[in-house]
């Protein structure tokens, strides 16, 4: 009892020595005895039952928007809006660009219209024959970006710009319901301009990129940091203009922190367009 520590050692008498025990009861459990996979199951129907009901896949079924419904979202307005006795995309292609305005073009392309160049200019009919009436023929009314203009206007428009061409039977917006149909022409807005691909006389030239600014460390300022400099490139020059036989052109510059030996690479072009190369290696 006095001692710190007590081994024990068990000799081979005591390992295989049986030992009677007293009779026990078994009290009987209040659920019946699960199998171990019984149990699993058990286990998971109750993580699911905890993270909620998983509700079976529901596939959405929609039809995809043709260019010429898109287009008409984005072009069209109010009445102008949706089916039309005839509707024709430019955007999608260029069909139109060779000729000099729209009615050139629609002249061999819309089966019913009838498009005569007078004396006094261009005249847009559809479907219509000789008439007895002392009025004649009804012309089309023409509408340019969804307001009612003159035949003239429309002329004078290239075809390159036209959009979209919407014609109309009737149609309520106009007057007297359009008697004699109306001819609806937008023109290209926004990036419908660059999307094509014509070789007509209209061009975008988006100029030269802005020149960066190169960053130069101020060391003249102390800002109190011991960072390291590890930069790359230690000067930069885009523009050095030589107006002079063998010039000196003075270039200072920081080194940074662990440049022991400097490559100079100088690039450039003559007055008369030829190019100027040399790169050398300079050791202090």
């Amino acid at each position: 009892k006095k001692s710190q520590y007590i081994d024990i050692l068990l000799n081979s008498d005591s390992l295989q020595k049986p030992y009677l025990l007293k009779d026990f009861i078994p009290v009987p459990d209040r659920k019946p005895a699960l199998s171990m996979t019984a149990k699993w199951k058990t286990d998971y129907d109750a993580i699911l039952k905890a993270n909620g009901l998983l509700l079976e896949g529901v596939t959405v079924k929609v039809q995809k928007k043709t260019p010429m419904q898109l287009l008409d979202e984005r072009y069209t307005n109010g009445m102008f809006s949706g089916d039309a006795t005839r509707a024709i995309d430019l955007v999608s292609n260029d069909e139109a660009s060779p000729y000099n305005n729209i009615f050139d073009y629609l002249s061999n392309r819309v089966n019913g219209l009838q498009i005569v160049n007078e004396d006094a200019g261009y005249g847009v009919y559809y479907r219509q024959t000789a008439s007895i009436s002392a009025m004649g023929n009804i012309p089309m009314t023409i509408f340019l970006d969804e307001v009612e203009t003159d035949v003239a206007v429309v002329a004078a428009l290239p075809a390159n710009q036209v959009a979209m061409v919407k014609l109309f039977n009737t149609f309520a917006g106009a007057s007297g319901n359009g008697p004699g149909g109306v001819l609806a022409i937008y023109t290209k807005k926004g990036t419908d301009y660059t999307s094509g691909t014509s070789f007509a006389n209209l061009s975008f030239y988006n100029g030269y990129s802005v020149i960066k600014e190169f960053y130069v460390p101020d060391y003249k300022v102390s800002k109190g940091t011991d960072k390291p400099d590890n930069r790359i490139t230690l000067d930069w020059r885009p523009n050095i203009f030589v107006n002079s036989i063998n010039p000196r052109i003075p270039v200072s510059f920081y080194n940074n922190d662990r440049t022991k030996k400097l490559k100079v690479v100088v690039e450039g072009m003559t007055t008369s367009g030829k190019l100027i190369w040399l790169e050398k290696i300079i050791n202090p």
